[in-house]
């Protein structure tokens, strides 16, 4: 696999779907680090997520999509590019 092929991947894998959770729709959750996006620049702790969204007080708990947070995602381009050249 190339950066290229990875990083392409990385686009297409995070962006799998939007997250809204106050409307009903899938809470996006990070693969690597289990923190739940809040919004488009927040992601949360799980715990900090459901009592956020006072999840356990709601009739129909949303579905989990999956994707990979900012941070997790720029260890993972950092860990693949390797060592830089001197």
């Amino acid at each position: 696999f190339s950066r290229k092929n990875i990083s392409f991947a990385m686009d297409q894998f995070s962006g799998a779907q939007p997250n809204a959770p106050s409307n009903g729709k899938l809470l996006r959750m990070c693969s690597w680090c289990k923190k739940i996006e809040m919004d488009q620049t927040r992601w949360s702790e799980v715990e900090d997520a459901v009592d956020e969204l006072r999840l356990f007080e709601r009739d129909k708990v949303p579905g989990i999509t999956h994707g990979v947070c900012p941070s997790c995602s720029d260890q993972l381009m950092a860990s693949l590019a390797g060592p830089a050249d001197p």
